[in-house]
């Protein structure tokens, strides 16, 4: 008997090692993926970064991360710690941590070891692993407790067999009870322990044993029930984890193990055994694995492809977008090598060798690949674009197991740069027909002026047919001037020899002379003609001139057209390749500002030894600088970045500049403008032969879009879930309200009710029935499809005196009762009627009535006024309460968002109302809120036709 109590507790000892041992490897593996066990832990987690004097010896370091267990611990805040050194904070620190952290920096190997820490003052288990440049995570495990219960198990373990009261002591810090069974007189004993364990009083009996079926849940006790039976009849002894029932109802876990008694002649007389408490390992256990649900979940609604591969290529997980991407079932490709399903071939269909794949290098080099100019394969053969990003994955003793690739596919975003290319060859063609219609005008000129020096010549040639027509008039008039001469000589002879021959000579005389004149006046003529040939041919001469001049113009022009090209055919193949790249570059330079324009990412540069800095265009957009000013100073940077992040963007870009340290940081900025963005900046570093930082060179990207999505679906997530339990809860709370409603009709038929009891009964009956409709509305809620039949036509100003009536208790008889008065007054115009539920749109006025109400604690003024104006039906609700803050009215309607605590609100009454008037069509909004003076919300419905 002793023997076997002895074997029990030395089993017990290993069995309770070994579950803590496993419950904190599985809590410290979860704990660096999940942030939610990361907040909620127990254990002290930081992450620290070493400071080295300039001989490199660490001398302190500064705090980069804490969880709340380390802050409740010390007493300081998160932002009391981050970013400050410790001997600043605290003093002092032991030189053996220092060189412990440091030896864990500069060989990447983890630790995990018990210690006694002095600045603690307690024993530790620490487990310590780098994970970046000179910073180390630790996680702190308060083992005092269970140092002092392995020195408790050791020491009852050397006098067990004569010392009851150790054996009880070991089993109070254990929390672990021994009981026994006599076969035959069916008699139990339990251990002190054990009474507590159950939660009854050592000092009293212990329960019958007819009663002990209480103290288990019925599947357990069934269980436990069967074990035993076996137990007594076979002597195979049992070990179960059994649900337990508390004496003060409330339930826990319990491990049992139960062996068989046997005397002296080897036969059974009775059974023996140990139980222990193992409900925060359970605790630990449905948390772990609620975490690895939510894991899950993130992962299947995430929108990249991501999937992990172990050191065989071997799929070990694959989330749904991966899958849908793909076009593969999950369960098709769990545990396939994905390289073969959809990474063996280049887009030219040639077989990829997965030898050479940069998705496994991760496995083997240590290093994270990104490559965006690859492709993946679907399940039907055709392939897309995808850019992507592996990465190892280790475990706790820093060995790679495996890597997690995530993929985004590029298509869209392949088409956009194409259609960019696309667009900018059209303006090359474009600018080509220009130049093409310049020539044509220029062929057209030289046509031109060819047609001018044909008219000039054609000039020339008629100008020289007058000359000669002149010419011909000039020789007849010498004839006859020679004729006449003749003539004369003629008549003197004729006088010495015939009188009478002299009237016929002057007579021919004068009609030579006639002639003579007739010659003269064709001469006169003939001249006249030809001063007119000359005044065109001066004309014609000034208006060759004149195209001359065009001509020598273009000549010119052209000319030093020639020149240029002639200077330029001298190194004419240079002058193609520089113009080349030339267009190149500038092509390539408007395609990435076009392509930064559209991914909002910014490209920078940075020269150390020059301070000199370089900025794309679109770093000027997403720090909402002016680029046609020089470059920001960088004060004028320091004042828009969040001072709560200040620190971490200067002490990351130092660290670059003087180390050459990459980072990729995120970090919040405000415009002057009220814009707040997020940004995510990503530095590398050229170094030279000698290791100097010679240039920085990121990027900026505006993840604002990106990290609102991200909440937007945390919040349908949460939404979703809401719904879903509403619904259910709606379900039961209907079938409540229901019965209500049938005995109230009970009671309405009874004789000798009092008009005033009647007038109450109907306005409950009214009240349940907007609380039916409430309840309708509750069990669609997350449905956006569905068709409200409830929906009909109401007099809004009605509803807003029925909702003023029915809560007269709120804001007025409980007013007065603590002996404060609300003032009420209506200003109802005159407007249409609204289509909607009259229960939902209740439900509305009874939140902004109660909202209100809260709002002035020590009462005053309330006012609801109604009318139409261009927008539509508009309501406001106006009061003279607290008011809000700015902060306040942004979150107003957002879910589980309030201002009153836990009791007294939820925080799902300005969602529900915003969510309902959103269903109806029409807005709500602060229109003004001022702190102590008031508020006022304002409704603005659609009108309706």
């Amino acid at each position: 008997m002793n023997l076997n109590k002895k074997s029990t507790s030395l089993k017990l000892e290993k069995q309770i090692f070994e579950l803590e041992r496993l419950q904190k490897e599985s809590f410290l593996e979860n704990g660096r993926y999940y942030h939610e066990l990361f907040t909620n832990m127990s254990e002290m987690f930081q992450i620290i970064e070493l400071i080295y004097d300039d001989s490199g010896t660490a001398i302190d370091f500064y705090y980069r991360e804490v969880n709340p267990a380390l802050e409740k611990f010390v007493s300081l805040t998160r932002n009391e710690l981050i970013g400050n050194r410790v001997k600043e904070l605290f003093g002092t620190i032991e030189d053996y941590w220092l060189k412990t952290y440091d030896k864990i920096v500069k060989t990447g190997k983890s630790i995990k070891l018990e210690n006694y820490i002095e600045g603690f003052g307690s024993y530790y288990e620490v487990f310590a692993w780098k994970i970046d440049e000179n910073k180390v995570a630790i996680i702190f495990n308060d083992i005092a407790k269970r140092k002092l219960t392995e020195l408790a198990l050791i020491k009852a373990a050397e006098r067990a067999e004569n010392n009851e009261e150790s054996l009880n002591k070991t089993q109070e810090i254990t929390h672990t009870g021994s009981w026994s069974i006599d076969l035959a007189s069916n008699e139990v004993t339990w251990s002190k322990e054990l009474f507590k364990m159950y939660g009854f009083d050592p000092t009293l009996p212990l329960p019958p044993h007819t009663e002990h079926q209480k103290l288990f849940t019925p599947e357990s006790w069934q269980t436990l029930s069967n074990e035993l039976a076996k137990t007594s009849k076979t002597g195979i002894p049992y070990e179960l984890e059994l649900r337990t029932v508390r004496a003060d109802g409330s339930n826990g876990w319990m491990w049992v193990r139960g062996e068989k008694v046997i005397d002296k002649n080897n036969k059974t007389i009775g059974l023996w055994g140990a139980a222990q408490d193992i409900s925060e390992r359970k605790d630990n256990e449905n948390k772990i694995y609620n975490l690895n649900k939510l894991n899950e979940t993130i992962l299947n609604y995430a929108q990249e492809g991501i999937y992990g591969i172990d050191l065989n290529g071997n799929t070990t997980f694959v989330n749904s977008a991966a899958a849908k991407m793909i076009g593969w079932e999950l369960n098709k490709v769990a545990h396939k090598n994905l390289h073969e399903v959809l990474h063996y071939g280049n887009a030219s269909g040639t077989q990829y060798d997965k030898n050479n794949c940069p998705i496994y290098a991760a496995c083997k080099n240590d290093l994270v690949y990104h490559a965006n100019d690859v492709v993946f394969w679907r399940k039907d053969g055709s392939c897309f674009p995808v850019e992507y990003v592996s990465f190892p994955i280790k475990n706790e003793e820093g060995k790679i197991t495996g890597a997690v690739v995530c993929f985004n596919d590029i298509s869209e975003r392949k088409k956009v740069v194409s259609d960019l290319a696309y667009q900018h060859q059209e303006k090359e063609k474009r600018a080509d027909e220009l130049v093409m219609a310049n020539k044509e005008l220029v062929y057209q000129n030289i046509e031109k002026e060819k047609q001018i020096d044909e008219l000039i010549i054609a000039n020339k040639e008629l100008a020289n047919q007058n000359i000669e027509k002149e010419k011909q008039a000039d020789e007849l008039v010498i004839a006859n001037k020679k004729l006449a001469y003749q003539n004369i000589e003629k008549e003197k002879r004729a006088d010495e020899l015939v009188i009478a021959m002299v009237i016929a000579n002057k007579e021919l005389a004068y009609q030579n002379i006639e002639k003579g004149k007739r010659a003269d006046e064709l001469t006169i003529i003939n001249k006249e003609l030809a001063y007119q040939n000359i005044e065109k041919e001066k004309r014609a001469d000034e208006l060759t001139i004149i195209n001359k001049e065009l001509a020598y113009q273009n000549i010119e022009k052209e000319k030093r057209a020639d020149e240029l090209i002639i200077a330029n055919k001298a190194d004419q193949d240079q002058l193609k390749d520089k113009q080349a790249s030339n267009l190149l570059l500038e092509k390539t330079k408007k395609q990435l500002n076009e392509a930064q324009r559209l991914a909002h990412v910014g490209s920078w540069l940075f020269d150390p030894l020059t301070q000199k800095s370089e900025w794309s265009e679109e770093m000027f957009h997403i720090w909402g600088l002016d680029i046609q000013k020089h470059l920001p100073e960088y004060k004028t940077i320091a004042n828009r970045i969040s001072p709560l992040d200040l620190e971490l963007y200067n002490s990351t870009f130092n660290k670059a500049t003087l180390k050459g340290t990459s980072f990729d940081i995120e970090f919040r900025i405000f415009l002057p403008n009220g814009v707040q963005k997020i940004i995510r900046s990503i530095c590398k570093s050229v170094l030279g032969s000698a290791g100097e930082v010679m240039t920085l060179t990121g990027t900026n990207q505006d993840i604002t879009a990106q990290k609102l999505f991200e909440e937007a679906q945390i919040k349908h997530q949460r939404l979703k879930a809401i719904g879903e339990m509403s619904a259910s809860i709606a379900h039961d709370f209907n079938n409540a309200l229901q019965q209500m409603i049938g005995n109230l009709e009970v009671v309405k038929i009874q004789d000798k009710l009092s008009d005033s009891s009647l007038d109450r009964l109907n306005s409950i009956e009214s009240i349940i029935e907007d609380i039916s409709m409430r309840v309708s509305a509750l069990q669609k809620f997350g449905d956006t499809e569905h068709i409200d039949d409830n929906a009909k036509h109401i007099n809004f100003n009605t509803l807003i005196e029925e909702s003023l009536k029915e809560s007269r208790p709120l804001w007025k008889d409980g007013m007065e009762k603590e002996g404060l008065k609300i003032v009420v007054t209506t200003d109802f115009g005159e407007i249409s009627k609204i289509s909607c539920n009259s229960g939902e749109l209740k439900s509305v006025l009874y939140n902004l009535i109660k909202n209100s109400v809260e709002a002035m604690p020590k009462g005053g003024n309330f006012k609801i006024k109604t009318g139409t104006k261009p927008e539509g039906i508009f309501a406001t609700f106006t009061d003279t309460g607290i008011g809000m803050d700015k902060e306040t009215q942004l979150k107003i309607f957002q879910p589980f968002f309030s201002t009153k605590g836990f009791k007294l609100g939820r925080g799902l009454g300005m969602s529900g109302v915003y969510s309902i008037i959103k269903k109806i069509g029409g807005e709500i909004f602060v229109k003004s809120s001022e702190l102590n003076k008031g508020t006022t919300i304002e409704i603005v419905f659609p009108i309706q036709d």
